[in-house]
């Protein structure tokens, strides 16, 4: 009866150590590394990177940054599931990835992905007079027109004293449009009452990329990202 319960156990332990030695965190192709551009120096800096998870064996994608001087390194991995008797359908995933890098001193940087993909970012100084009573809108989530060059951002605003103003764009000359959609206060009484709400943008024809980020800013120092194809 102890060598059943023993035999058992092993099993147990060596089917666990299979598992684990599955569980492996491998490098997945990048395709393209996005830097948005409009940070300062007392912003929380986003990247984004895009790619593909070679099969549906891979799992779990984990976009780790660490900055070193003017150099922002980006190890981008999954885990791989694969093993023995373990089928992997022949499917590739497409990943976009918002990587969060935190503050930045104002300056240039080199943005390197698994040690290939590269893209400079511009971090600018963090002035005090610059501070004013912009309300940046609430967005939530992006969705495409696929018939034109028009997007519609929707989200939910904390009251209904704020309207929408205006949208401020910048790009980096290459292949991002930031984006941040501007409220204006109507009213100084500010009921907390969430009131939905639908912004449409159109995509300016400026950059000559094939597929260019729409990077939008959003309220708490967020973001919405979405990738749009150049050729519409």
């Amino acid at each position: 009866m102890k060598l059943v319960k023993f035999l058992a156990i092993l099993i147990m332990m060596i089917s666990f150590a299979a598992n684990v030695q599955a569980h492996v965190m491998q490098f997945v192709p990048v395709d393209n590394v996005y830097a948005p551009p409009g940070y300062n120096s007392n912003d929380n800096v986003e990247v984004v990177v895009s790619g593909f998870l070679p099969n549906l064996c891979y799992r779990d994608l984990e976009a780790v940054p660490v900055v070193e001087g003017n150099k922002i390194k980006i190890k981008v991995q999954a885990k791989d599931f694969a093993g023995p008797g373990i089928g992997c359908a022949d499917m590739i995933v497409p990943f976009v990835e918002s990587v969060k890098i935190g503050l930045l001193d104002q300056g240039d940087y080199d943005i390197v992905v698994n040690n290939m993909k590269e893209a400079p970012l511009y971090i600018d100084e963090f002035s005090d007079d610059a501070i004013d009573d912009e309300f940046v809108a609430n967005i939530e989530s992006i969705e495409k027109n696929f018939d034109d060059r028009q997007i519609v951002m929707k989200g939910h605003n904390p009251s209904d004293c704020y309207v929408f103003d205006r949208f401020e764009v910048q790009d980096n000359g290459r292949d991002v449009y930031s984006v941040k959609p501007i409220m204006k206060k109507v009213r100084d009484f500010c009921p907390m009452k969430m009131v939905p709400f639908e912004l449409n943008f159109d995509v300016p024809q400026g950059l000559m990329s094939d597929r260019i980020l729409i990077h939008v800013r959003s309220m708490y120092g967020q973001s919405v990202n979405s990738l749009f194809n150049n050729d519409v």
